[in-house]
Parts: C-alpha cells; sequence; structure tokens
C-alpha cells in the first residue's frame, strides 16, 4: 500500500529532507519523535480539557455527544467529532515544549521563515462511530483562489497522536501534491500511518480528511498552527465565544 513520506528521528534524518518531502507532497510523519512518557502526559491533559469543555456545554444544555456546536472555544467538525481549541493564554504548553526540539524548529524555520509565529493549538476527538469527514484543506482554497499560482507554504500544522491507533479508528487521509487542484473521484487518498511517539506535518494547502473510527474507543490527537508572520486563519473559529 502507498504510505506518506517517513522519517525516523532515531536516525537523525536532516531538516533538508524534511523540508523537501513537505514541499513535493505537502505532508510527512516524524517517527520515534516523542517519549512514550511525554504522550501520556499530554494524554491525561487532552482527557482533562476535553472533559472540562464537555461539562461546560452540558451546563448550558448543549449536549457534546448529539447537539451542533460551533464556538469559538469547540466545534462539531462532522458527526461524532469535536475539536477544542486553546488560545494562546490557555495553551496547556504542548508547542513550548515541541518547539525546543532543534528538528521541529529548523523544519518550520526553513518553510516559513525564521520569523515564524504561533497561531493556536487544540486537541480533536473522534468519538466511536464519528464518520469519515468530508474531504477538505484546513486553508481554504488558498489565499488568491481566482488566480490559484504555485506558492510556498504559508502555515503549517502540527499534530501529536495521544491515543486510537490502527486503522481502525480512522487516522487522517491525505491526497499528497494536491496543491491546486481538488482531488478526482479516482484519486486514492493515503492514510497517516502514526504510533506513540509519533508526530505528522503537513501544508495547510493539502486536502485530507478524518477517518471513520470503527473502534470502541476515542481517537484523539493535538495540534499546534504554525505560520508565516502576516498570515492569520480568518476561516476558522470565528464564531461566538463558549463564555460570551
Amino acid at each position: 500500500m502507498p504510505s506518506l513520506p517517513s522519517f525516523d528521528c532515531d536516525t537523525g534524518p536532516a531538516a533538508s529532507d524534511i523540508r523537501s518531502a513537505l514541499v513535493k507532497s505537502g505532508v510527512a510523519e516524524l517517527h520515534h519523535l516523542l517519549p512514550a512518557s511525554k504522550v501520556d502526559a499530554w494524554r491525561a491533559e487532552a482527557a482533562t480539557r476535553y472533559d472540562d469543555i464537555c461539562s461546560l456545554l452540558r451546563a448550558k444544555g448543549i449536549d457534546p455527544e448529539k447537539d451542533k456546536v460551533r464556538q469559538r472555544e469547540v466545534m462539531r467538525r462532522s458527526p461524532g467529532r469535536l475539536d477544542v481549541r486553546f488560545e494562546p493564554d490557555t495553551d496547556p504548553g504542548w508547542w513550548l515544549e515541541l518547539k525546543r526540539d532543534p528538528l521541529i524548529a529548523e523544519v518550520l524555520a526553513s518553510l516559513l521563515g525564521a520569523d515564524y509565529r504561533y497561531l493556536f493549538s487544540g486537541v480533536v476527538v473522534a468519538q466511536p462511530g464519528a464518520r469519515v469527514q468530508h474531504t477538505h484543506r484546513d486553508g481554504g482554497s488558498g489565499l488568491f483562489p481566482e488566480q490559484p499560482l504555485p506558492m510556498p507554504a504559508y502555515a503549517i500544522s502540527l499534530f501529536v497522536p495521544l491515543d486510537g491507533f490502527g486503522p481502525e479508528y480512522g487516522p487522517t487521509e491525505f491526497f499528497p501534491g494536491k496543491w491546486l487542484v481538488d482531488p478526482a473521484e479516482d484519486d486514492q487518498s493515503i492514510c497517516a500511518n502514526l504510533k506513540v511517539g509519533s508526530a505528522l506535518l503537513f501544508d495547510y494547502r493539502i486536502p485530507h480528511r478524518g477517518g471513520e473510527n470503527r473502534s470502541s474507543q476515542n481517537r484523539t490527537y493535538m495540534y499546534s498552527v504554525l505560520a508565516r508572520p502576516w498570515f492569520g486563519d480568518h476561516l476558522n473559529y470565528n464564531e461566538p465565544s463558549l463564555f460570551e
């Protein structure tokens, strides 16, 4: 089966090779980036944040498992899939730790420039029974959809899976290299193959979708979004605050 560009951090991959893979395909897997103990700690923190936001929703009469949820801090991306976003001042510190990794820092600086900035972090939970997402680009149709010219990356997402490993959990599927055109019906998506301690980098413009969670447990991952200093996400998280 086809696979995404993959790098083993135990063998000391060159940042330039990871950059080249991202420029060519828009996505790259990094394996053995994090110790299992760190993933365990982040999993516990993510579970606490998720439970807290679900309790807040219920207190406002919103069922987080059934009702439509569109708030600045939490959004239902598709049936059975909740995205809980953290503003910089409520970030649990994931990105502060990840950016200390020399490989991550070098790759991002080479793609976005040394003055790239942090936008936000969050955690996505795909509940048991979560359906396949529609294919989408996080950044919409690009900066100039009326004239889709090739251009360098302007925003990068960094995913770290926390639990729910294996095909039955519905891992994220990508259409590598589809910068300017939408995937055709016969284009084959490629599933990310991530384990405990892995991470995934992908360009904001690459089409992707979450798979169907056919397991009896949640699939959870945390993410951070990094961008060139002039870019801001104007498409996502503009809804009213849950606290207003």
